[in-house]
């Protein structure tokens, strides 16, 4: 459980995935979200058939990845995060519809009133609160209708995390716990040295290709062309934003094959882009509902304009597609070295693990630790007085460590770790208790601990019991 614990304080990306998602849903994503799931979409997951739209999916990652530019989380593994907790939101607003959680219209509207977002020093203002839903495009009732979302799937977090207390005696056996303090060795086999050597036929790698195909198109590309409404650059005397972005609306969609009709009525400019990917781009393009609309069937393969995109308060667009490059499968002889890569890491980890578990069983049986280390060309490393909160080390071998029971005099007890880049044998020389002394503060920081545990078995649970298909 310490070890749960210890994981829990350093996820604090999921903290930063809630709250983009708590931002979107509340209140700025709320036009691109009716848009998204109004129709027919491609969808990344159904929870109990209930879709997450791709455009939903991707609008939240994209917000997530701006949040987090100087982390160490790859987008492989933000993207696993982003999705999980877009479940997980799904799972919890079905979990709270059956238990009947509501929220009331007086409620809805308190929390709209004290919304900083239509406030002007310090005070709701009704004329921003109007301009602002008129900019995103959407009425009061809709607006309400995702808060009273949020607000119930919050009423269910709520109740988990806010029912959790710590007794006396559990914040003293924590104190004992994180106390105890253990002497070890450790000796690393990188699966990386292991894959240096491996061998890969040509058949392997042309196994893989064939199998793996999927994982080899270039990403499709679009080039666009477009009609921009700025506000700040309107010149004077000339129709209010509000109105030329009205007109550009009626305009492009009274004439959907071309925007050179609107923009010469309005007296704009037909503007292009460079090559976009459903990655976004940068600038206005990194929008997610440009760059939805972009791959939309209606713009895309129909090659219809856009309805108008709001980008800001004061500017607006309406896009089309003027060249499409789908995706294509690379050639092998392309992908050839990364192939070659994968299968070799992948050998090299194998291999790993088949050493570790060769020397691990070799230390149980009683072999020379600094024997085996001397016949793989590897060499032992000491830790002194590590704890269970220590951070200079692997988390797994630190689990490996304190999971181990206490060594006798002269007998180290052996644990094997898995690690993300290979494996570790830990030897623990000694364990010895020392003296913590006691923090009001730790029994808040082990309430909320134990509370994300509780949070995060409840979801667990519903998933468990749901039916959650995850498009490939």
């Amino acid at each position: 459980m310490l070890q749960e614990l210890r994981d829990k304080a350093q996820g604090w990306i999921t903290w930063v995935i809630m709250g983009v998602i708590i931002i979107i849903f509340a209140l700025f994503g709320i036009n691109y979200y009716l848009t998204a799931n109004s129709g027919a979409e491609k969808t990344v997951a159904t929870v109990n058939g209930d879709p997450i739209s791709q455009s939903s999916f991707n609008y939240v990652y994209q917000s997530v990845s701006n949040q987090s530019n100087n982390s160490s989380v790859d987008s492989t593994t933000l993207q696993k995060q982003v999705l999980q907790l877009l479940i997980n939101r799904q799972l919890l607003l079905q979990s709270a519809q059956d238990l009947g959680f509501q929220v009331s219209r007086q409620e809805l509207d308190q929390i709209i009133y004290s919304m900083p977002a239509f406030q002007e020093n310090g005070r709701f203002s009704m004329p921003r609160y109007q301009a602002i839903l008129q900019n995103l495009g959407i009425t009061t009732d809709q607006l309400r209708t995702e808060l009273s979302t949020d607000v119930v799937v919050g009423q269910v977090q709520v109740g988990i995390t806010s029912s959790q207390f710590v007794l006396p005696n559990e914040l003293a056996q924590l104190n004992a716990e994180l106390a105890q303090k253990r002497d070890i060795s450790y000796l690393i086999l990188p699966s990386a040295k292991f894959a240096r050597t491996a061998a890969v036929s040509q058949q392997q790698i042309q196994s893989y290709y064939e199998a793996n195909q999927q994982d080899f198109y270039t990403a499709e590309q679009v080039q666009l062309q477009y009609v921009m409404v700025n506000a700040n650059n309107l010149p004077s005397g000339q129709k209010s934003y509000a109105d030329l972005g009205n007109q550009l609306a009626n305009l492009s969609f009274e004439n959907p094959s071309s925007l050179d009709f609107a923009a010469k009525q309005l007296g704009l400019s037909v503007q292009s882009t460079g090559l976009l990917t459903q990655s976004g781009g940068s600038g206005w393009l990194s929008n997610p509902q440009v760059v939805q609309a972009a791959f939309s069937d209606s713009v895309l393969k129909q090659g219809n304009n856009s309805d108008v995109i709001n980008l800001s308060p004061t500017q607006c667009v309406v896009i089309r597609v003027a060249k499409d490059i789908p995706a294509t499968l690379k050639p092998l002889s392309q992908v050839q070295a990364q192939i070659v890569a994968i299968l070799q890491a992948q050998a090299g980890q194998q291999q790993a693990q088949k050493v570790a578990n060769g020397i691990l069983a070799s230390i149980q049986q009683g072999a020379s630790p600094s024997s085996l280390a001397k016949q793989y060309g590897l060499n032992w490393q000491q830790a002194i007085g590590i704890t269970r909160m220590s951070k200079n080390l692997d988390p797994a071998m630190i689990e490996a460590a304190f999971s181990s029971a206490q060594p006798v005099i002269n007998k180290p007890t052996v644990q094997m770790a898995s690690l993300s880049t290979g494996y570790a044998i830990v030897l623990v020389n000694k364990a010895y208790a020392s003296k913590l002394a006691a923090n009001p503060a730790d029994s808040m920081a082990l309430q909320h601990a134990l509370s994300v545990l509780d949070y995060d078995q409840y979801t667990h649970s519903l998933a468990a019991n749901a039916d959650i298909k995850v498009q490939s």
